[in-house]
């Protein structure tokens, strides 16, 4: 061995459970509901139980709660471990735990298993005390509702007088939109991933036929099966066939391929396992049913099924008019059964509701389970969502008129003049939307300084997430899509601050600003500038200075305009100029005479003629 090779580490001896920031060995519970307790289709059972997990300590003032929502397939078991010997920790290990994205050293985390299942809470596995014998199809009919009322005698219990955040995915999305309907002076936040707000017809599809594999297994024979056996085979094939919808195409090819098990090599043609994929499919089949009560499976399928809060409410909108929840909503891009549209529209609709919510989006290729993998991106931003504070403390000292050169970089002096004048212009208590809001820095500054009410748009996934984290609303997403969701007139104002020329289609976005707001204020460099004429001329080459920094090809696609471009299109559309802010190429002095030729940087109020 040389010098510069190192040996591979020797291999941690130290106990997995022991591991820094894993809450360590755990131990369920359980809360016995004795009284009676209606369902939503009436039915009423005499008390009930739910198993349930705690991690962390509940603060003196009871308001450190955060309660976790599992999915389909989950459990009370998000975090931790059961022994020592246990080889597999809670399902959601990854996230929660001190030092974690939810910080146990922080907040009182909750987990339970839902009514209905059959990890210790009561379902259709469990004794019918009136007659001594297992409910089986006899238990009444579940419902997200119903799971969340049962949820809530528990809290009640543990004192818990309000819940810091409610989150979970899949399943676990639904169930935390309907604490923050059904609970709304209880519920403080809500982060829902990788969800809907009602099913498309593909995934009621797809549950039906895992629950017809269940119920065509004559084992299942309706219901009545002894708990050590059942229809483990219509079990197992509903399972796999779930747990598809679960990956990616993209997801599933980059781990198995068509990669052949390796004493499956050969041509030979069998019926047995033969591909990777197809042996992954038959262990998850076969460790489900292990664990998992097919009655259960039938309920729990069916509540996700009848979940659509909008149909009884006439609309989303509506069925989210009590909510006063703050919300983060979380899509995957490869999700295709959740899909990133159908978690966008509960955005859309808390937003048109008039609530404080914001979309973020992750590009992964590991499909519908993606809210349960790795990702520093979504641990950051689930984090700035729990643990900062109430509202955004904006830094007015970088407003000082005449700030010092080695405490302020030319760019950040450059932007507090934007912010100055636009700020001079926006109605206080207004709803102001900033297209291409970047990190915030404008909105924020318009939130303190004129209380508006302000959402921002914006591509970029790292900047969704620094809003998030000052307490700002924000969408990730285009901004032409964004504004179609709304009424003509709903914003204010609409802001373009140093966007506009970054557009791939700036007209369309401009008129489409004009009808979604009452009123559009557009910043932008002018092109024109004397200098970038003169360096132009000179070098024969694409201007590069302060603000346009990169190379043509390091560039994103621009369309530098002048201020004379500008008012002649807005002349041809027809548009109102309320007011002009020319400045000179300090960005600060206002610019006296030919604007086009001895103007930086260029403000408009405009408005629909």
């Amino acid at each position: 061995m040389t010098d510069d090779v190192q040996a591979p580490p020797a291999p941690s001896t130290e106990p997995r459970h022991l591991a820094a920031g894993d809450v360590g060995i755990v131990r369920p519970r359980d809360f016995a509901h004795p009284g009676p307790f209606t369902f939503k289709s009436g039915q009423t059972i005499q008390g009930f139980t739910l198993r349930y997990e705690t991690y962390g300590a509940l603060s003196a003032t009871r308001d450190n709660a955060v309660l976790i929502c599992h999915a389909l397939s989950g459990d009370h078991h998000c975090a931790g471990w059961h022994s020592e010997s246990d080889g597999k920790p809670g399902w959601w290990n990854n996230l929660i735990g001190p030092g974690k994205a939810v910080d146990t050293r922080r907040f009182f985390v909750i987990c339970i298993n839902v009514l209905g299942g059959c990890q210790g809470s009561t379902g259709p596995s469990s004794t019918d005390p009136a007659t001594g014998r297992p409910y089986r199809i006899r238990f009444p009919f579940v419902t997200i509702r119903d799971m969340v009322n049962a949820q809530k005698l528990l809290l009640d219990s543990l004192g818990i007088t309000e819940l810091h955040a409610v989150m979970g995915g899949s399943m676990g999305g639904m169930t935390a939109m309907m604490f923050a309907m059904e609970y709304p002076h209880f519920t403080r936040r809500q982060v829902i991933m990788a969800s809907t707000a009602n099913e498309s017809a593909q995934a009621i599809a797809f549950n039906e036929v895992g629950r017809q594999a269940i119920m065509q297994d004559p084992a299942w024979n309706q219901g009545e099966y002894p708990r050590d056996g059942g229809p483990r085979v219509g079990l197992g094939i509903a399972r796999m066939m779930a747990h598809i919808t679960y990956l990616s195409d993209a997801g599933m090819h980059r781990k198995f391929g068509r990669r052949k098990r390796g004493s499956a090599g050969g041509e030979a043609y069998t019926f047995d396992a033969q591909f990777e994929v197809e042996s992954y499919l038959l262990h998850q089949g076969q460790s489900f049913i292990n664990r998992f009560d097919a009655n259960s499976y039938l309920y729990i399928t069916k509540a996700i099924d009848q979940f659509d809060p909008a149909r009884a409410a006439g609309s989303l909108e509506l069925a989210f008019a009590p909510v006063q929840a703050e919300s983060l909503v979380v899509g995957f891009a490869s999700d295709w059964l959740f899909p990133p549209e159908q978690n966008r529209a509960i955005a859309l609709a808390l937003l048109r509701a008039g609530k404080r919510a914001s979309y973020a989006e992750l590009a992964t290729d590991l499909g519908h389970d993606s809210f349960l993998l790795e990702s520093d991106e979504l641990y950051a931003l689930v984090r700035g969502f729990l643990e900062r504070g109430e509202a955004y403390a904006f830094d007015f000292t970088i407003l000082a008129a005449d700030p010092s050169p080695t405490r302020m970089s030319r760019l950040v002096e450059k932007r507090t003049v934007d912010m100055q004048v636009i700020g001079e212009w926006v109605e206080p208590q207004s709803r102001v939307l900033d297209l291409g809001c970047g990190r915030g820095e404008l909105m924020g500054y318009l939130v303190q300084a004129k209380q508006v009410s302000a959402i921002g748009v914006d591509l970029d996934f790292g900047r969704i997430s620094a809003c998030v984290r000052r307490g700002l609303s924000a969408y990730q997403g285009d901004m032409t899509e964004f504004m179609r969701a709304f009424p003509s007139g709903h914003f204010d104002r609409i802001i373009c601050s140093r966007t506009v020329h970054e557009l791939n289609e700036p007209a369309g976005v401009i008129l489409e600003a004009l009808r979604a707001g009452n009123k559009l204020t557009v910043g932008f460099v002018n092109h024109g500038f004397w200098k970038n004429r003169i360096g132009a001329l000179l070098r024969g080459r694409k201007v590069r200075n302060a603000v346009y920094t990169t190379r043509w090809h390091e560039s994103r696609p621009t369309n530098p305009l002048t201020i004379a471009d500008f008012e002649d299109f807005c002349r041809e559309k027809s548009i109102r100029i309320v007011r002009r802010a020319h400045l000179l190429g300090d960005w600060r002095t206002p610019c006296p005479a030919l604007p086009n030729l001895f103007a930086g940087y260029a403000l408009y109020d405009l408005a629909r003629a």
